[in-house]
């Protein structure tokens, strides 16, 4: 009887998946991503939470944060507007905003399975080599910047600087015919 208790100390709570945080408002959803759109005031915590699928999340906004893995002291962190971070399936944290704004973030959660991820332009993955090329670091014109930021052997993440009252008609974008893309559009 004294070792029964045990296990129930062992298991703790379950923790909670991005579809179930009040923070994170599902925007989009379709057989290859849930879009999420979070915002949290700042002082405010973000619960621990999983997520299960590869995810992409686009600051929005300067970020100061602190981020909080099980077992880890809490990291702070500051998260500059319009970068791209990574957070692989499988990864449990929770999350406090620090600064005196709110923290506004667009997470894509990769609905299919992502191999082969790799740096391009950016340094999303720690540690990793750039892939970047010339043509791959902007394709700039009067209209707009591209920077592709993040690949997989599936999808290409790209930020796209569009300035305020231009158009943009991706159609006439040339890239590559094989590998589904993730756009952020944001105004400049």
């Amino acid at each position: 009887m004294c070792l029964l208790p045990l296990p129930l100390f062992a298991q703790g709570p379950d923790v909670i998946t991005m579809d179930q945080k009040p923070h994170h408002h599902l925007i989009l959803q379709h057989d290859y991503v849930k879009v999420f759109k979070v915002e949290v005031s700042p002082r405010v915590s973000i619960v621990l939470h999983r997520h299960n699928q590869d995810t992409i999340a686009i600051a929005i906004g300067d970020q100061l944060v602190s981020v909080g893995i099980p077992g880890k002291p809490d990291v702070p962190q500051k998260n500059a507007d319009a970068q791209v971070r990574l957070q692989r399936g499988g990864y449990v944290h929770s999350m406090q905003v620090d600064g005196n704004t709110s923290y506004h973030t667009v997470a894509v959660e990769f609905m299919h399975p992502q191999t082969g991820f790799q740096n391009d332009c950016a340094e999303i993955l720690p540690g990793q080599p750039l892939k970047c090329t010339v043509a791959a670091l902007s394709k700039a014109s009067s209209v707009y910047v591209h920077q592709i930021q993040l690949e997989s052997e599936q999808t290409r993440v790209c930020l796209m600087y569009v300035p305020s009252h231009q158009s943009l008609n991706l159609a006439e974008y040339p890239d590559s015919p094989d590998v589904s893309q993730l756009i952020v559009l944001l105004a400049c």
